[in-house]
């Protein structure tokens, strides 16, 4: 059956059926109208599971979508961790980078005060060897106590002196105390007063340009002898009394006469 003879077919039924209950067709008509709805059930069927492959086509492209959305989303999540490692990244290395800098001047400054320790040391070297000589030296006229508060003073090894005899006692504290002992002892003396013995008669006049005739031990002396004994000094190897008083005086020492 046709197209045209379906749609003839139909029209006609819709005719009959406004007008009476029952439709009356022919044989003919009544055969191509089982073939019609045949074939549209046919088409119903066809077109049912086109939907329903097509709905389940939909499910899948939702699926699809749903699954993409959610890697979407974790990918963007890792971006955003990633550029937070990132800028964590750049501030470690800013950091690292500012503590190597001020390790490096650190270090500049610890170099540049070792040079300026070792230059200290170079030029205080002759002195300490000159204060290690002075110290032995002096040594051998002072008492074993002057002689450790010397070498304290002047940071001098004395491994020729016996070990200090003070149990529980530091050797520095040890030499502080000897120092104490010795600047006491040297305030002592400045503020002392002494007394000196009447001056000898040969010691009188022995100072160079004092008298026209010298001395030495009541024996008169020329100048020109004079000269020879005092190695251009024009003076003898003694002091006058006025000398040590002067002296005295100037060391703070009061002189009085007996």
């Amino acid at each position: 059956m046709t197209d045209i003879t379906e749609l003839a077919l139909i029209t006609k039924i819709k005719k009959q059926l406004e007008n009476f209950d029952t439709v009356v067709l022919k044989e003919g008509e009544a055969v191509a109208l089982v073939e019609a709805l045949e074939k549209a059930q046919d088409t119903i069927t066809e077109m049912d599971n086109r939907i329903r492959k097509q709905n389940r086509h939909v499910c899948e492209l939702f699926d699809d979508n749903t699954a993409l959305r959610q890697r979407i989303a974790e990918l963007e999540e890792a971006e955003r961790k990633l550029c937070a490692a990132n800028v964590t990244l750049d501030a470690r290395a800013e950091q690292a980078e500012r503590e190597r800098e001020n390790w490096r001047t650190s270090f500049d400054n610890e170099r540049f005060r070792a040079d300026k320790l070792k230059a200290h040391i170079d030029d205080i070297e002759p002195i300490r060897a000159a204060a290690e000589k002075l110290v032995r030296c002096k040594g051998r006229y002072h008492s074993e106590l002057n002689y450790r508060a010397l070498a304290a003073l002047f940071g001098v090894n004395t491994p020729d002196l016996p070990p200090l005899e003070h149990e529980n006692v530091h050797y520095a504290d040890a030499a502080e105390m000897e120092i104490a002992a010795l600047r006491q002892r040297i305030a002592e003396l400045e503020s002392r007063t002494v007394k000196l013995p009447k001056p000898h008669a040969h010691l009188i006049w022995i100072q160079a340009g004092h008298a026209p005739d010298d001395y030495w031990d009541d024996v008169a002396v020329s100048h020109s002898e004079k000269d020879l004994c005092c190695d251009g000094s024009e003076r003898y190897p003694v002091y006058a009394r006025w000398e040590i008083e002067e002296m005295l005086a100037a060391a703070g020492i009061k002189v009085e006469a007996e």
